[in-house]
């Protein structure tokens, strides 16, 4: 019975260190100059105790995550994410390997004038488009439709945004 309620304490107590872990934000991780997360689980089994890495994350100068992966149980790589952004720190392209290093599918980003993700892509392993987002704003900046097609272009459904002000 010690063991169990000592097992459930370090299970709890772990989980809650690497929500701690991941939850930095941008600003202190390059305030501080990180240029990696690694996650690691112990786990305890039989009164023995054995540590796996769960996952680890590169980032940029600005904070941001440009090589994600997570790991099995063994070691080997389970997935692996790479990011790209432009010049004004905006995601433009991401995309998804599988364990032997295959591309999964990918996602690509392009931004208006003013900064605003206006067109979100996502390809297949192919490289044939699968689904596109197009996004519209308002002259003050606030998202007013999201349309969304499927790879060949043909629209599957609108999203409509309205915004009530408060009353004064």
């Amino acid at each position: 019975m010690i063991h169990y309620r000592a097992l459930i304490f370090i299970t709890c107590l772990l989980v809650f260190i690497s929500s701690i872990t991941f939850a930095q934000k941008k600003k202190t991780l390059k305030e501080y100059d990180i240029k990696s997360i690694t996650e690691t689980i112990t786990n305890i089994e039989n009164g023995k105790s054995y540590t796996t890495k769960e996952s680890s994350i590169t980032l940029d100068k600005n904070g941001n995550p440009i090589i994600e992966i997570k790991y099995n149980k063994d070691g080997s790589i389970k997935k692996k994410t790479i990011t790209k952004y432009d010049e004004k720190k905006n995601k433009t392209e991401e995309i998804d390997y599988d364990g032997a290093g295959k591309i999964v599918s990918k996602q690509t980003y392009i931004y208006n004038s003013k900064g605003d993700r206006s067109i979100d892509m996502e390809y297949d392993a192919n490289n044939f488009l699968v689904k596109k987002e197009v996004y519209s704003y308002d002259n003050k900046g606030f998202k007013t439709e999201k349309k969304v097609y499927n790879g060949n272009t043909i629209l599957l459904k609108t999203h409509k945004y309205t915004f009530e002000k408060n009353k004064e």
